[in-house]
């Protein structure tokens, strides 16, 4: 025997029943309430690395960080490594790869790309970008000097304003003086002796007058 259903339930039953798996599909999309984004798949960027497929995976990667999907570091090293390698491997692309080499150190200042195995080439050029990076940081870092003016008051040889140090007597006027002393001297000497010499005749002249 059939249960009895009334008209109006089963009426009812008719028009839920469609609209159920609608209701499932949209459950993750609230009102309201913007869809999640997908993230990035770095399984698929690593396999297309691995493969030597760059062009797809430096487009996944660009792709990601135009539309916001790096989402914290750990994507941000992911993404400045693999296209720094990427487009350094190429010479048309090189300098676009100097430049994801060098926002990697940026954010990362011991990141390494041994596990990338680049060839030598490419590991020469990170190396030169580390030394570039290591340089231009000490250099910032470093205290600034004070200049020596040539009037700084604590140069040996100058005296500072309103000290009675005396300055040193250069050799030259020494010997000037002491040439001039000498000079005077024999001078001196010199007239005593002639005065002397025209005194002593008058005076023995007057004692035989005497006598």
């Amino acid at each position: 025997m059939r249960p009895h259903i009334p008209s109006a339930a089963l009426a009812v039953l008719c028009l839920v029943l469609p609209l159920l798996p609608l209701q499932a599909e949209g459950s993750d999309a609230l009102p309201g309430k913007p869809a999640a984004k997908a993230g990035m798949d770095t399984s698929l960027v690593r396999n297309l690395y691995q493969n030597g497929d760059f062009e797809p995976a430096i487009g996944i990667l660009e792709e990601a960080l135009g539309s916001q999907k790096v989402r914290n570091h750990h994507d941000s090293v992911f993404v400045y490594k693999h296209l720094g390698v990427m487009y350094a491997a190429s010479e048309h692309t090189r300098e676009r790869g100097k430049y994801y080499m060098l926002q990697l150190l940026t954010i990362e200042p011991t990141a390494r790309i041994m596990d990338m195995y680049a060839s030598d080439m490419i590991y020469m050029i990170f190396r030169n970008i580390q030394e570039e990076f290591s340089l231009s940081h000490r250099q910032m870092s470093a205290p600034a000097k004070d200049p020596v003016r040539p009037d700084h008051p604590d140069r040996p040889g100058r005296t500072r304003p309103g000290s009675t140090a005396k300055q040193p007597v250069e050799s030259g006027h020494g010997m000037t003086i002491a040439w001039v002393g000498a000079a005077a001297l024999a001078v001196g000497t010199g007239v005593t002796l002639y005065v002397l010499s025209n005194s002593e005749p008058s005076t023995t002249r007057k004692n035989h007058e005497v006598k």
